[in-house]
């Protein structure tokens, strides 16, 4: 499998967020990775996911990438199509703070890509087997 790029591309709604976390599951699994593992690879997309819909303005899809290289486990999110506005509340900005600490603690690295005060991506990646 190393080498191989899996893609998945959904709506940028909260529904199918279960959809990602299942599919990244599955993968984990196919690569080996632990119990232990799969259940952070899991939070983290679902954290991932749900950071890029909830912010001041959200795509209309999601793109969520896996790929095997080097015994890492890479998994970048991506908000493509148009954008639109959402309402946010003070609230909102404290569950982006933890989300990106709970991002930081559960995968070995993680990329925050913005634009103009948009998260437009998220790449990290994790180990297998706690391999950087």
């Amino acid at each position: 499998m190393s080498g191989d790029i899996i893609t998945l591309k959904l709506p940028a709604k909260p529904e199918y967020v279960m959809v990602a976390r299942l599919t990244s599951a599955a993968i984990a699994s196919r690569f080996d990775f632990d119990v232990d593992q799969i259940e952070d690879v899991k939070m983290s997309v679902a954290e991932a996911l749900i950071l890029i819909i909830k912010q001041a303005a959200s795509p209309k899809e999601l793109s969520v990438q896996f790929r095997f290289e080097h015994e890492n486990m890479h998994i970048d999110i991506i908000g493509e199509g148009d954008w639109e506005q959402n309402p946010i509340s003070p609230h909102d900005t404290d569950q982006t703070q933890l989300s990106r600490y709970i991002l930081g603690s559960m995968m070995d690295g993680v990329e925050f890509k913005t634009d103009n005060g948009l998260m437009r991506a998220i790449c990290m990646h994790k180990g297998c087997g706690g391999a950087n």
